[in-house]
């Protein structure tokens, strides 16, 4: 076989090795096909790394993989410096490239794909406060209302790359950001006050899971366990952030278990036949 052919054909073998769009030993086995009688059974360990390294280098990935370290350098030097709305819309810029690039590339080169969404993620939070503390502006008020978009966005970037993970960061930011504006209502909610502004959006955010649950079951079940986390949030508050006692708290988190568990149990046993409680997450 002429070389460049074959070297043409390894290198797309190890492109499917790196994907995962065929297993490990089918790799090999190819690799092998194709080498006999020139070289020796498929190498393992650092010799394999080095392989895949050298099948997917290309010149024009490395002079796009310096120019993307040059800018980012030069960004996270000079960011501070520029004007407060050229900030804003360089930080918009990045993180919806980097998303991007991970939504694009979640399938394609999974490993890539993630880095690029948990990038995109955490710089959406970091960025944000290293404006908000630059100019000053760093108060609690404007604290949580960052957390709470950029919970949004990990909420949304989750849907859209069916990653559960994101999902329940977001919601449990929403809520706690709730949660403080809570507080900032009221100075020392109590025990009935946290119930009556938590139990109805529990209730608001089951009904809205289980709504969408048939047709994006990821999407869905987040919804419901961030209802969950909403209905034993006033026991969480009050026995973590207030330190009061046992009573009322643990008798309210047992009553509200099972509670759920048995309203679970019956609406299982109601929907059995009609609806497909096993999906599969990403």
């Amino acid at each position: 076989m002429d070389p460049a052919k074959r070297k043409l054909i390894l290198s797309e073998i190890e492109r499917w090795r790196r994907g995962r769009l065929l297993p490990e030993q089918y790799c090999d086995f190819l690799r092998n096909l194709y080498l006999e009688g020139e070289d020796g059974p498929a190498p393992q360990g650092w010799r394999r790394y080095k392989d895949r390294m050298s099948a997917a280098w290309k010149p024009s990935v490395g002079w796009w993989l310096l120019g993307t370290l040059t800018l980012i350098l030069l960004f996270s030097l000079y960011f501070t410096i520029f004007h407060p709305l050229l900030q804003t819309l360089l930080s918009f810029v990045l993180v919806s490239l980097l998303i991007g690039i991970g939504l694009h590339k979640r399938k394609t080169s999974p490993l890539a794909g993630f880095a690029a969404l948990g990038g995109g993620c955490l710089l959406a939070l970091l960025l944000g406060l290293v404006t908000i503390r630059q100019y000053d502006a760093a108060t609690p008020g404007t604290t949580v209302a960052l957390v709470a978009v950029c919970g949004v966005i990990w909420i949304g970037t989750g849907v859209a790359a069916r990653i559960a993970l994101l999902q329940f960061c977001g919601h449990l930011t929403l809520i706690l950001s709730y949660v403080w504006l809570i507080q900032s209502w009221h100075a020392e909610p109590g025990f009935w006050l946290l119930q009556l502004y938590l139990l109805p959006a529990g209730a608001l955010l089951y009904v809205v899971g289980n709504w969408i649950y048939g047709g994006i079951g990821s999407a869905g079940a987040m919804l419901m366990i961030a209802a969950g986390i909403a209905l034993l949030a006033p026991e969480i508050y009050l026995l973590a952030a207030r330190g009061e006692g046992l009573v009322p708290s643990v008798p309210s988190i047992i009553v509200k278990l099972a509670a759920a568990a048995w309203f679970v149990r019956r609406k299982r046993a109601a929907d059995r036949g009609d609806m497909d409680w096993s999906h599969e997450f990403d």
